[in-house]
């Protein structure tokens, strides 16, 4: 059976979960082929295959959380620029 084989996609997943007890690795479970493939593609290690998913073994150091890109409004670009502006010419 192929990975996801018979599902449409919003019906393929693709969950990450990490452990307390070992912040080293993220157990990670896709059953959509194009998630599987980029798992496959950096290194991830196929544990097992799961009915139309596969489960896959990935060091912490491959997962980056972030925060989103914050949007600034207008007034608050113009008085960034300010700030920064008055940094740059120092102390007078």
């Amino acid at each position: 059976m192929e990975v996801g084989e018979g599902l449409g996609n919003d019906e393929r997943e693709t969950h990450l979960s990490l452990s307390a007890g070992d912040r080293t690795m993220w157990d990670v479970f896709t059953d959509d082929p194009v998630m599987s493939r980029k798992l496959e593609s950096i290194g991830a290690q196929l544990i097992q295959l799961r009915g139309r998913g596969r489960q896959y073994r990935l060091p912490a150091n491959q997962v980056t959380l972030r925060k989103p890109v914050r949007r600034m409004t207008t007034p608050e670009r113009k008085a960034a620029a300010v700030r920064l502006a008055a940094a740059r010419m120092g102390p007078e």
